[in-house]
């Protein structure tokens, strides 16, 4: 008796068998599809970034010393500003490296001479140099006129700490709330990071490099789409052998 319902179980768990492998491999291949396919959205996102920064960065040097009404789209936009640097507020944010070496970022507010306030990054300065005192020749008295490229959000990476204001510990920039830190009113929303001063070896380090996103989405598409392709011509391996009996 159970020998006959042994074998009258056998077909049953055989033809079920495929058909349940065969449902986990589709829905595997429909979401290794989605998953290519949300990164060539990815990728067109990425694109269009790219060439909107690269299309604000060859346009003429914006001169936001006396401009009271700046354009609402300003980032990565050359500027030139003049102003006096409140150095007795400057801010470090890092610790940062540069070349394998420690070091700090630089941050001081800018009055301008509206007696408006942007945050300038000045540039990276090694650890030893990290206490004002130890670079007086590079902290500017009187009126000074820069040039340099404008960043805003203040979004704060996903690996990188929150700031704590208390503590006098700054990981990335957000005005907003280095300005209520620091007493300070009429600070932009967005900040500048100076060229490099070529005349102040001593001073900051500027930077006359643009960095733009990474852009390797069209090879994550490829891979998940080749995943998916693999997958399928394996389901397909498997569905002729199982209709074969073998």
């Amino acid at each position: 008796m159970n020998t006959m319902n042994d074998r009258a179980a056998t077909p049953k768990a055989r033809r079920s068998g495929p058909y349940g492998f065969l449902t986990g491999a589709i829905l595997g291949i429909a979401g290794l599809v989605a998953l290519g396919t949300w990164q060539l959205d990815r990728l067109a996102e990425k694109d269009a970034l790219i060439a909107d920064r690269q299309a604000m960065l060859v346009q003429p040097p914006l001169d936001l010393t006396h401009l009271t009404d700046v354009p609402i789209k300003i980032a990565y936009r050359r500027v030139i500003i003049s102003g006096y640097f409140l150095h007795e507020k400057e801010l470090r944010i890092g610790p940062r490296s540069r070349r394998g070496t420690a070091g700090w970022q630089v941050i001081t507010p800018l009055r301008r001479m509206d007696g408006g306030i942007v945050f300038i990054d000045r540039g990276w300065v090694p650890d030893r140099r990290k206490n004002p005192q130890s670079r007086q020749e590079g902290q500017m008295g009187g009126p000074v006129t820069l040039t340099g490229l404008v960043k805003s959000g203040g979004v704060r990476g996903a690996f990188v700490p929150d700031n704590d204001a208390a503590k006098g510990d700054w990981y990335w920039i957000d005005p907003a709330a280095m300005a209520a830190h620091l007493g300070l009113a009429g600070v932009a929303p967005y900040w500048i990071v100076a060229n490099r001063d070529r005349d102040r070896p001593a001073g900051p380090i500027g930077s006359d490099r643009v960095a733009m996103p990474a852009n390797n989405h069209l090879q994550y598409a490829i891979i998940w789409y080749a995943l998916a392709a693999s997958l399928c011509a394996f389901a397909f391996a498997y569905w002729r052998r199982a209709s074969a009996g073998e």
